[in-house]
């Protein structure tokens, strides 16, 4: 799977995130909303892109339905929507990809109507409400792999303390499936950077 492809199902998760140079124009900021910090263990973050018409996609496990996304750009907390569909996303084959899912959502608080080009959602109760944020690009990490030919598309600091919490990165996929596209999410555990999850999208039929 090329990667102009994965760039393309993934529009508003990672097109978004590479879209703009790094001294590109000004895009338009935000409302920081306040919300409702979460208690909890620590999870496995699920990271979405959802956009200004309230559906979206998620990458990782199925959505539950309820599950609540924190939707973030640079300046912080913009909007929170809650899961109320989930369906497996599908090329029209018979196959339906079971890592990357078609999502609707409503709105908790914030708004979407005037959503910017770059936002991230991620289901986590470890975002703090007034603190988090989506990191620009200027300060993505390097690769957590070390890799050379991945690179970092998302970064997420959850806590404002300037370092990144969750990643995102593209990479072609190892041996397994050669030729193929893989994501990989990387989660802060215990003060570093660990791969929790990989979506590999010649598993989805592509």
């Amino acid at each position: 799977m090329t990667r102009l492809v994965v760039l393309t199902l993934l529009s508003g998760l990672l097109v978004g995130a590479l879209a703009l140079p790094a001294g590109g124009n000004p895009r338009a900021r935000g409302k920081v909303i306040r919300v409702e910090r979460q208690r909890g263990t620590a999870v496995t973050p699920r990271v979405c892109d959802v956009r200004a018409d309230k559906a979206g996609t998620c990458l990782g496990p199925q959505p539950t339905i309820g599950e609540v996304i924190t939707v973030l750009d640079e300046t912080g907390v913009i909007a929170e929507v809650r899961i109320s569909e989930a369906t497996a996303f599908s090329t029209g084959g018979s196959t339906a990809c079971q890592s990357l899912w078609n999502i609707k959502t409503e709105v908790i608080r914030g708004d979407l109507a005037s959503i910017p080009l770059r936002t991230i959602g991620v289901v986590d109760p470890e975002v703090h409400p007034r603190k988090g944020r989506m990191m620009s690009k200027e300060q993505f990490p390097a690769p957590p792999s070390g890799r050379t030919d991945e690179q970092v598309v998302v970064a997420v600091d959850r806590d404002g303390d300037r370092t990144p919490d969750i990643v995102l990165t593209q990479a072609p996929c190892d041996q397994a499936s050669p030729g193929g596209s893989c994501i990989d999410e990387w989660a802060r555990v215990n003060g570093r950077l660990v791969k929790v999850q990989q979506t590999n999208f010649s598993s989805c039929g592509f």
